[in-house]
């Protein structure tokens, strides 16, 4: 069966939430059938212990659990909710996947095109890379060049990133790079003659539902957004951080909540956004099974498609989608969200369901 059929049967399920099976409330925590409650138990558990963060599991077409544990801001003692604002960290990629999707499909550039086509001064060295090239993190690109909060206007980041030299020749290997996606961003505003985030919240996020999904556009007004912890180290929240600046759009730092990402999960289930041609195109694994801002893994549970993020700042997130199983997990962190607590928890939460 093709990857787009799987994806295809798993949406008839999705869409039984949408049309009124199940409760899918847009406030308060969900807890439901004995799976949920395992659940739930087990990160309240672990919430004293450490792990501060949310959690939404759907199962067979519903949510099952989505809550939050442990303090979203603990000066004044709030804590994590399911409605609680998140970064999603590098997660932000494949939005921007999803949107040099939409534009292929309007017929505004191909994934085969040359930068060269829409960025100026491109080196001779760096003249064979293509957008596919750096959707799939093989355009042989440095991975950063500066900081995610370092003032950095859009041309200027992109002349400093094409004065790096090339780590390989373009297409010889995967090695995951930031700037790419930066690259990827500055043509999505050439071509679009928009900005990123507009860009976004016009054919992604709106038509998606998504209203708490943004860099800066969202109203969060009634949403604590969550801040950052490092052991007992307060990092703070993005909106205080001058931000965003160019060595961060396109590749990081969006900030959602647990029903977005869920919200969007249920968007690529159908093809309001991207057609099925351009979602098997976005899905197709390529070095390292990385596809377009996914990865693509054959797990013990069938066929997964992922993504994760997350920053020294004490910060992660992680979305996994079992086709097969029909099972998604969206696991957000906001306090030493490293990986020895968040690969426990999201691999426990995981045998649970």
């Amino acid at each position: 069966m093709s990857l787009m059929n799987k994806i295809g049967i798993l949406g008839i399920c999705i869409c039984l939430i949408v049309t009124g099976c199940t409760t899918t409330r847009e406030g308060g925590d969900i807890v439901k059938g004995p799976i949920g409650a395992k659940l739930d138990r087990y990160l309240t558990r672990i919430a004293p212990f450490g792990f501060n963060g949310a959690c939404l599991v759907a199962k067979n077409g519903e949510i099952i659990l989505n809550k939050g544990y442990g303090m979203a801001i603990r000066s004044e003692g709030v804590p994590n909710t399911s409605e609680t604002v998140f970064s999603v960290g590098s997660i932000t990629k494949q939005f921007t996947a999803a949107t040099v999707m939409i534009l292929e499909m309007e017929g505004k550039l191909h994934t085969e095109d040359l930068i060269s086509k829409y960025l100026k001064a491109v080196p001779e060295e760096k003249a064979r890379i293509t957008l596919h090239h750096l959707l799939t993190h093989t355009s042989g690109l440095v991975q950063d060049v500066g900081g995610d909060y370092d003032p950095a206007e859009r041309d200027e980041t992109v002349l400093n990133i094409l004065r790096q030299p090339l780590e390989f020749t373009p297409g010889e290997r995967f090695e995951y790079t930031n700037v790419g996606y930066t690259l990827l961003a500055a043509i999505i505003e050439v071509v679009s003659d928009m900005s990123y985030e507009d860009y976004l919240h016009t054919y992604l996020f709106r038509p998606a539902g998504m209203y708490y999904t943004g860099y800066r556009m969202p109203v969060w007004d009634d949403k604590v957004v969550a801040h950052w912890y490092v052991d007992d180290t307060d990092n703070g929240i993005p909106l205080d951080k001058p931000y965003p600046y160019w060595n961060l759009i396109g590749n990081g730092g969006i900030l959602s909540t647990t029903m977005d990402m869920y919200k969007w999960h249920l968007a690529l289930m159908g093809e309001d956004i991207l057609s099925n041609d351009a979602k098997e195109k976005l899905y197709t694994p390529y070095l390292d099974g990385y596809a377009y801002g996914w990865d693509v893994i054959d797990s013990p549970y069938g066929l997964l498609i992922q993504h994760d993020g997350g920053s020294i700042l004490g910060n992660a997130a992680e979305i996994r989608r079992y086709i097969d199983a029909d099972v998604v997990t969206i696991v957000f962190v906001n306090s030493d969200g490293e990986k020895v607590l968040f690969d426990g928890v999201r691999d426990h939460i995981e045998t649970l369901v």
